[in-house]
């Protein structure tokens, strides 16, 4: 499917220039074939705290996650005691965490 939705956007590229209103859809295909995505990993006491304040801003491609406890894969030994912290993971390798949005932000 990957490879048909490269040609379709091919297809259509040229129109996407000269009408991009008309192909916001189109245009976040482009924006998800262009940028890899991203994990935001949010873990600790004030995960859904941090979530909603780095919610504010516009991150293209991210998946969150946000949560008071390791219980998912991705959560896995990502627990900081007494701490709340971000990860920001791509291509299944994570940075070190941070603890403010403002790293986070900086990290991204």
């Amino acid at each position: 499917y990957i490879e048909q939705a490269k040609q379709m956007l091919s297809n259509v590229q040229e129109n996407i220039f000269d009408h991009p209103t008309g192909f916001a859809n189109w245009i976040n295909l482009y924006l998800n074939f262009s940028h890899s995505y991203k994990e935001i990993v949010i873990i600790g006491k004030d995960a859904k705290k941090y979530l909603e304040e780095i919610q504010k801003y516009f991150i293209p491609n991210s998946v969150f996650v946000a949560t008071e406890k390791e219980h998912l894969e991705i959560t896995k030994n990502r627990l900081v005691e007494d701490k709340t912290s971000i990860h920001i993971c791509k291509d299944y390798a994570c940075q070190l965490p941070v603890f403010t949005i403002k790293e986070a932000l900086e990290n991204i």
